[in-house]
This record gives C-alpha cells, sequence and structure tokens, in this order.
C-alpha cells in the first residue's frame, strides 16, 4: 500500500511539474493520463525514444489506437503530438535527442 501511495505521490508530483513547463500539457490536461498496465501488454515503439512502450489498443467503438506509454511507465499518452510536448518537456533529454525525434515525426507523417 505504501508503494501505491508513493507511486501517485510521484505521478502528481510529475503531473504537476510537466503541466508548469508545457503550454500544451496546460491547455490538454487530459492528455496526461496514469498508465497502470502490464509490461507484456507493450512493444517497443517504432521512431520513438528508446524505453518507450506502445500498446495497441481498441476502443468500445471497434476503433484501433495506440497508447505510448513513457519510460518510467508513468504515464500513457494518446497522441504523437502529446509524445513529442512529453519528450521536450520531462527533462530527460537532450537538445540533439529532441531535434532528432522531431524530424523522424515530421518524416513519418509525410
Amino acid at each position: 500500500e505504501d508503494e501505491k501511495a508513493s507511486r501517485l505521490k510521484l505521478y502528481s508530483d510529475k503531473k504537476t511539474e510537466l503541466l508548469e513547463r508545457s503550454e500544451y500539457f496546460k491547455s490538454f490536461p487530459k492528455n496526461l493520463v496514469s498508465w497502470s498496465g502490464n509490461e507484456e501488454d507493450l512493444v517497443p515503439g517504432e521512431n520513438l525514444p528508446e524505453a518507450w512502450g506502445v500498446k495497441n489498443a481498441v476502443s468500445s467503438a471497434g476503433r484501433k489506437y495506440y497508447e505510448f506509454v513513457t519510460p518510467d511507465r508513468m504515464f500513457k499518452l494518446r497522441s504523437l503530438i502529446s509524445v513529442f510536448e512529453y519528450v521536450k518537456c520531462c527533462g530527460l533529454y537532450s537538445e540533439a535527442e529532441i531535434q532528432t525525434f522531431d524530424l523522424q515525426l515530421k518524416a513519418k507523417s509525410l
């Protein structure tokens, strides 16, 4: 129970920090969702920074979508825009890594 409480506090602190650093997440706070899934449901993310996980999910209406899970397994993000914003604001990536990821995203969406 203590572990769950400390994880919840860590999640809350991280979310607050991201909301302070990012206009995007401030505007769309629902895009920062806590992840509580199983590691075995994740596959490595293609064109994503190392250690990100991707879960293939299906909505109740049968629509397929992806959940992008952060390397610390704290958050699940529903779009590559959210992933990029997280990468920019989390403080774990260098400017060069952020630019590389940005270029990969742009190349992928063309």
